[in-house]
């Protein structure tokens, strides 16, 4: 393994912002080298304290607190670099079920392995104690996903036929941009008969 690979993998990160994730699968993806060099080359960065290791594959930029020392790993981040690891911009992913509600401010609770759906491949890392699980779902169109629309959906799913009260739909509703109203009105039609209504409220309301 190569000082220099070592050294362009840490400039990629650098070129970013503390707190900047990715995963070894990015740079392999990418030219940066074979799998097992890469693989090397992030473990020496992370003895070295230049990067901190968030799961096996998955390495961060440190965020450094002048009272807290390093920062574990925001969940956000961690979610772009899993996204940015399939090798296409196009890949999207959103939040699902209980995690999609409590988001939307539905739910106060706050699961320990939040589920996400994406247009790209699977795969289950961890935070701390969190899991995050990325599953491969075709139930929700891609045009939806990591839209607002697309995460109402999926919480409406998750509420259940008698779940979404009439103030959920309020507060839903103020979250939703007249594009998001514009996607729920295509889609409301293919969504199960017990959400239709809740969906149509959404959709047209003021």
């Amino acid at each position: 393994m190569s000082t220099s690979l070592a050294h362009r993998i840490l400039q990629s990160f650098r070129m970013r912002h503390a707190g900047a994730t990715s995963v070894a699968t990015y740079f392999v993806a990418r030219g940066f080298g074979a799998r097992a060099a890469v693989d090397q080359a992030l473990a020496r960065l992370a003895r070295s304290g230049d990067l901190q290791r968030v799961d096996r594959g998955v390495y961060q930029l440190p965020r450094r607190h002048p009272q807290f020392g390093v920062l574990a790993a925001r969940t956000a981040d961690v979610v772009d670099a899993v996204r940015r690891s399939q090798g296409s911009t196009t890949v999207k992913v959103q939040p699902d079920g209980a995690f999609a509600a409590n988001q939307l401010g539905l739910s106060t609770q706050v699961p320990m392995q939040a589920m996400w759906l994406t247009s790209g491949r699977g795969r289950t890392t961890r935070i701390g104690r969190q899991v995050l699980r990325f599953v491969h779902d075709t139930s929700l169109p891609v045009s939806l996903l990591g839209t607002t629309a697309g995460q109402v959906i999926v919480a409406l799913r998750w509420l259940g036929p008698d779940g979404a009260s009439p103030q959920d739909l309020q507060r839903l509703g103020r979250q939703l941009s007249d594009a998001d109203k514009g996607r729920l009105a295509r889609v409301g039609p293919r969504q199960p008969v017990w959400m239709r209504a809740a969906i149509g409220q959404l959709a047209h309301g003021g």
